[in-house]
């Protein structure tokens, strides 16, 4: 009994870590409730597009980051953008 209470818990626990799925057409708030936290920026605002920039981890490591691109409160398009020359870090595709 003691074992199933500590693999239930440990399972809680994990699952309570996954991120909601995200989709294309996912609306900003929707996305910005299930999916950002104290970590994760805007990478840029203006007229045309907002851009968030949400680190990854696999097993623990951070691997980069992923930018989500919304239009008109939509989520249109997401990548890991680009790293231009002379730059170690990634930044939003361009328009």
């Amino acid at each position: 009994m003691k074992n199933t209470i500590i693999i239930l818990g440990l399972f809680l626990i994990t699952s309570c870590s996954i991120p909601s799925p995200v989709y294309l057409g996912m609306g900003e708030r929707q996305f910005i409730v299930e999916n950002i936290d104290s970590k994760d920026e805007i990478a840029e605002m203006n007229s045309n597009r907002t851009v968030y920039k949400v680190p990854y981890h696999i097993g623990g490591s951070n691997f980069g980051y992923k930018f989500y691109y919304f239009k008109d409160g939509k989520l249109t398009a997401m990548d890991e953008g680009f790293i231009p020359l002379g730059s170690k870090t990634a930044v939003p595709t361009p328009l």
